[in-house]
């Protein structure tokens, strides 16, 4: 479901010392009226007055039961300066800054003195030129208008020429009864005369576009003035001359009408401006002299807009690119790859980071498993160079370990034979492994015999001599008294000749302490 939203207007009529005033809402193209009220005023809106009648105006809406709203305002044609312009056909943008050009070109007023606002007039099939109606009027009036409305404490929505409001409102009633029928043809001229006590305004057009717009005298004399009018309108377009009169219907225009009547040859018909409209809230009597006020309301709610409004003339402005949506359609595939760019080197980088941090991880672990492998390496090589038995200074300790010889002992044969130690636990293959198990090599050096002595003595007084010799062997010359480098193994005796073998085992080369004789 759709909503509409109406919104309120004020439209005012200011003219000869008297103030038409209509409040409505307008929504969806449609006008409700809400209250219409006249007023006499001692004086009509100018520069010199514009802040006392604000206030004044102010006053008569709250004296009535009218709130503030946007205004929209009527000028007389009097006030108003009409001229029919010719310009070479130019782009859009463009168009406003011609027209002025044209017009100042044949204004006697200083340009600055004056604000210009103008309609685009139907071209001809046949014209080579297009044609614009420029609308006039004085810039102290403008500035009256805006300040009197500041001073009511309303804003300025709209200022425009009677005559557009009093030919909007003709249209908006044409052919909605049987007292407001077409012309024949239905685009055919027609006039629209609206009488004041003070003032009267009679103008010519033809379907959307206003012809002529004219300030009448009031008085006895106002239906051959018409006549006049319509006359010399139909010598400068004969083929186009008008086929009906509307009248705006007042109590004072019955004479007016019977006059016209009787002296044209063509219908004269009256029409209220409120046709339609509940009469609540609304006058009796006088309703033509609103046309104006009520015209205005009709054109914003039909076009959102006035087509000459002196608060808001047409501006020139910059070109509009006809491949505007195509550029940015374009920019914004152009962003949408960038984004989706970004998101994508951003989820790669990511990616990336973390595979660097595996592979720094794993960097890690192999160089301390490569710095394991040199101390191992290290440890190795020293192990290596150690493990070999120095058979001199065994043969120089083992000498010195001897008992003395006398000819009851002594030693027929000695065979040394060196043995490569075998490990049992190996080495450790993984870095986790040689954390939880350090390598042992060094213990199981110490542990294993690393060469072998084998010994034939000749001991005629009994193996007493070799049990000393046992003895200096089990002894440790080591500083804490628990390291033992010999292993004697029992001996075997076979006549008269002991057999034994001895097991060495590795020791730094600090521990060969021992001295002959000493």
């Amino acid at each position: 479901m759709r909503f509409i939203v109406a919104q309120r207007f004020l439209a005012i009529d200011w003219d000869q010392n008297q103030l038409h005033v209509v409040s409505a809402s307008l929504s969806g193209g449609a006008v409700r009226f809400h209250r219409a009220v006249r007023l006499d005023t001692e004086a009509t809106p100018n520069l010199g007055n514009a802040e006392e009648l604000g206030k004044l105006l102010r006053q008569r809406l709250a004296d009535n039961g009218l709130g503030a709203a946007p205004v929209l305002a009527c000028l007389g044609r009097d006030r108003v300066i009409l001229k029919e312009v010719r310009f070479p056909p130019v782009p859009d943008h463009d168009e406003p800054n011609v027209v002025r050009f044209q017009a100042v070109k044949e204004l006697t007023d200083n340009p600055d003195d004056v604000v210009i606002d103008y309609a685009a007039l139907p071209a001809s099939p046949t014209e080579s030129e297009r044609r614009a109606q420029v609308m006039i009027v004085r810039k102290e009036l403008v500035n009256a208008y805006k300040a009197l409305c500041e001073a009511a404490g309303l804003r300025l929505a709209g200022l425009a020429p009677r005559a557009y409001g009093m030919a909007a409102c003709l249209r908006r009633l044409l052919g909605t009864s049987v007292l407001v029928p077409p012309p024949e043809p239905a685009d055919a001229p027609v006039a629209l005369v609206t009488v004041g006590e003070k003032w009267a305004e009679f103008c010519i057009l033809k379907g959307e576009t206003l012809l002529q717009a004219r300030t009448l005298s009031v008085g006895a004399g106002l239906a051959g003035e018409i006549r006049r009018n319509l006359a010399v309108f139909a010598g400068q377009h004969a083929a186009n001359t008008v086929k009906a009169v509307y009248l705006a219907l007042s109590g004072e225009q019955a004479a007016l009408r019977e006059k016209l009547v009787a002296s044209l040859d063509i219908p004269v018909h009256p029409f209220d401006p409120f046709a339609g409209a509940e009469d609540k809230g609304l006058p009796a009597s006088g309703r033509g002299t609103f046309a104006g006020a009520v015209g205005l309301l009709h054109l914003m709610a039909q076009q959102r807009r006035l087509p000459v409004n002196f608060a808001q003339v047409k501006q020139a402005y910059a070109p509009k690119d006809p491949h505007q949506r195509l550029h940015i359609l374009a920019g914004s595939l152009a962003l949408l790859l960038l984004a989706g760019g970004f998101l994508f080197a951003r989820m790669t980088l990511t990616e990336k980071k973390k595979e660097v941090d595996f592979k720094r991880s794993v960097l890690a672990d192999r160089n301390r498993e490569l710095s394991f492998r040199r101390e191992e390496r290290v440890l190795l090589q020293a192990l290596h160079d150690w493990e070999t038995v120095n058979w001199v200074d065994e043969m120089y300790d083992f000498v010195a370990r001897m008992p003395r010889v006398d000819m009851r002992f002594r030693l027929q044969s000695l065979d040394a034979v060196a043995e490569r130690p075998t490990f049992r636990g190996g080495t450790p293959t993984t870095l986790q492994q040689q954390r939880e198990k350090p390598p042992s090599r060094l213990e199981e050096l110490s542990s294993r015999p690393v060469g072998r002595l084998h010994l034939k003595l000749l001991a005629a007084g009994g193996p007493e001599p070799l049990n000393k010799l046992n003895e200096e062997l089990l002894k440790s010359d080591s500083p804490n008294k628990k390291s033992v480098f010999y292993r004697p193994l029992p001996h075997t005796y076979n006549r008269g000749v002991y057999e034994k073998e001895i097991q060495i085992f590795m020791r730094p080369p600090d521990q060969y302490t021992r001295k002959i004789g000493g």
